[in-house]
């Protein structure tokens, strides 16, 4: 398989003009998908009410990991995901966020109870050495 960055360079001796990221999709010619992830503008796009995929016609776009390759390799900031696919993303991204925080609180949570119980012994102890030393002093 040649690399998207080949393609890309391919493209532009072919055509004397930068490609658009669906261009590059391996189902470019046959898509008949009106609201492709990889356009730059796809969260302004509109379905068509003709659009087969939305008359129970599914027709599947290419993989996730593909066309993040491609908008990487074209420097799409969408990273050429759909929208669902977006704040699935971005939920994820949050509950990685409050759970490093919750263990980080955890974290702190267990030095202080570490700290709390050192102290305890240090002053249990101290406590206890005068405790002999005081009974010593009355035998």
């Amino acid at each position: 398989m040649v690399s998207y960055k080949k393609q890309i360079e391919d493209f532009k001796i072919k055509w004397e003009r930068e490609p658009q990221p669906f261009e590059l999709c391996s189902r470019f010619e046959t898509c008949q998908l009106n609201k492709c992830p990889l356009h730059p503008d796809y969260k302004k796009l509109k379905n068509d009410s003709s659009d087969p995929s939305q008359k129970g016609k599914k027709q599947r776009c290419i993989t996730k990991d593909r066309r993040k390759k491609i908008a990487f390799a074209i420097g799409l900031k969408s990273m050429g995901l759909t929208i669902r696919e977006t704040s699935a993303f971005k939920s994820q991204e949050k509950f990685d966020l409050s759970l490093e925080k919750s263990k980080q609180g955890d974290i702190a949570q267990q030095n202080k109870d570490k700290k709390k119980s050192e102290r305890d012994k240090s002053i249990s102890g101290v406590s206890g050495m005068r405790r002999c030393e005081s009974s010593k002093e009355g035998d």
